[in-house]
């Protein structure tokens, strides 16, 4: 077992080719076009952000720090883990951009010291808490 899926012996015609990568495409799980955790929905399709039945603006960076956490929830993530998964290695940028841009994000959440969705873990980074 070497990860094939399938095999076709030769001769075949083309019609049966396509065939069978249409078959193996359906087998393939579809992924999610939406996310929802703790009130807040992620659409990736119309890249839009709905808290508690409304609309929340996030830039592009926004929006992926705020999924890296959704898909991630109580788990406490390094800065370094966001920055490269959210920025990407090549990324050149400071671990203050990190706090600045969770900092933005709390404050369109409409995050509050009672009711914090994103915690701060002291000498590690975040967490998205979910209860």
């Amino acid at each position: 077992d070497l990860g094939a899926d399938d095999y076709i012996s030769k001769p075949f015609s083309v019609l049966e080719l396509v065939s069978r990568i249409k078959a193996n495409l359906r087998k393939r799980p579809k992924k999610k076009d939406i996310l929802s955790v703790a009130g807040i929905t992620l659409n990736f399709l119309e890249h839009t952000c709905i808290k508690d039945g409304k609309l929340v603006d996030l830039t592009l960076k926004e929006f992926e720090l705020l999924k890296y956490f959704m898909e991630n929830p109580n788990k406490a993530l390094s800065r370094d883990e966001l920055l490269n998964n959210v920025w990407g290695y090549d990324y050149i940028v400071e671990t203050r951009t990190v706090d600045m841009h969770v900092k933005t994000l709390r404050e369109k959440l409409g995050d509050s010291k009672d009711k914090e969705l994103i915690e701060s873990i002291r000498s590690i980074g975040y967490k998205f808490s979910v209860k």
